[in-house]
């Protein structure tokens, strides 16, 4: 599966309850309770809670998609039994489908309430941690940590186009967050919940950059994703959501519409251009006692990081 949305964790809280917690957010956070969990065959269970001798269940009330979790009292049978199946390396892995390809590499924008790791090799997480607006750059840093941190926006370089071959496996030891994330991240876009408070996040363009392809080709942030989703929120409807679980650029309005995102090496680069030469204004001049003259001192190239110069004198009884 490439699904976050569908990976659940079960939290044992006593007294044979437990909270149920996905999307960052859970069961009790949602409606107050906790719940209970019986088997009722094989890799069969229902989940429900219990109060003043009244039980309702987590269920479908009806087989359409609007309905789904729906504990009303129309859930019965079938429709309250779930299957769960525990999360591995091999069978029941989680994997991430790359949302674009630039040149040869495969990037995601991704977001998820939980920390994980990485199993398929090849695979690097990044952060951004600096805007460079006058050279209009967003700059990466790798997070390198053996777990990445839940509920931290990130992007991932792919090691491939297939899902199979970009597993990550969610763990129960979280870390802490980088420093200096810029990203934030949306975990929905649901058009079935308009009344709720997860439902969607429309894009701003004037505070938003969105992952994308520039109009060079290269890896970027955009003001004009083309992959935005029709959703609502508070009964009203947008044609521009980001799409669930994704992280996004958040800037200020004066920001470039395009930013290309370079790794911290590349920055540096393009960051400490050597001088390669200085040019006087005039090399020769004759001189009598008591005059003065000014000397203008140009640096070459015009991009060279350091420009200052320091005057010398090869015979200070002259000058």
């Amino acid at each position: 599966l490439d699904d976050p949305s569908s990976v659940l964790c079960i939290k044992d809280v006593g007294d044979g309850r437990v909270d149920l917690t996905a999307q960052g957010t859970g069961l009790h956070e949602i409606i107050g309770h906790y719940a209970q969990v019986s088997k009722q065959g094989d890799n069969q269970y229902w989940v429900y809670a219990t109060q003043s001798g009244i039980s309702k269940y987590l269920g479908d009330a009806r087989t359409n998609n609007k309905d789904q979790g729906n504990p009303g009292f129309n859930a019965k049978g079938d429709y309250i039994k779930w299957s769960l199946y525990a999360l591995n390396e091999t069978d029941n892995y989680l994997g991430i489908t790359p949302s674009f390809k630039v040149g040869e590499k495969y990037y995601a924008y991704y977001y998820v309430s939980f920390p994980f790791r990485k199993v398929s090799s090849g695979i690097k997480v990044y952060y951004i941690n600096k805007i460079d607006k006058a050279r209009a750059v967003a700059v990466l840093e790798e997070i390198t940590s053996d777990v990445i941190p839940a509920k931290t926006p990130v992007i991932i370089e792919c090691s491939s186009s297939s899902t199979a071959n970009n597993k990550i496996m969610p763990v129960t030891n979280d870390v802490s967050a980088p420093n200096g994330n810029l990203l934030a991240g949306v975990f929905f876009c649901n058009d079935e919940r308009p009344s709720s408070a997860y439902t969607a996040t429309p894009f701003d363009a004037d505070k938003m950059r969105a992952l994308g392809v520039l109009a060079n080709g290269k890896l970027g942030y955009i003001s004009n994703p083309g992959y935005l989703r029709s959703a609502r929120a508070n009964n009203i409807s947008y044609t521009n959501a980001l799409p669930a679980n994704s992280s996004y650029l958040k800037v200020s309005s004066d920001m470039p519409s395009e930013l290309t995102v370079l790794t911290k090496e590349e920055y540096e680069q393009i960051n400490n251009v050597k001088a390669t030469g200085i040019t006087l204004s005039q090399t020769s001049v004759s001189m009598h006692v008591g005059e003065s003259l000014t000397l203008t001192a140009t640096v070459s190239p015009n991009n060279a990081t350091n420009r200052s110069v320091t005057w010398k004198s090869s015979d200070t009884s002259i000058v």
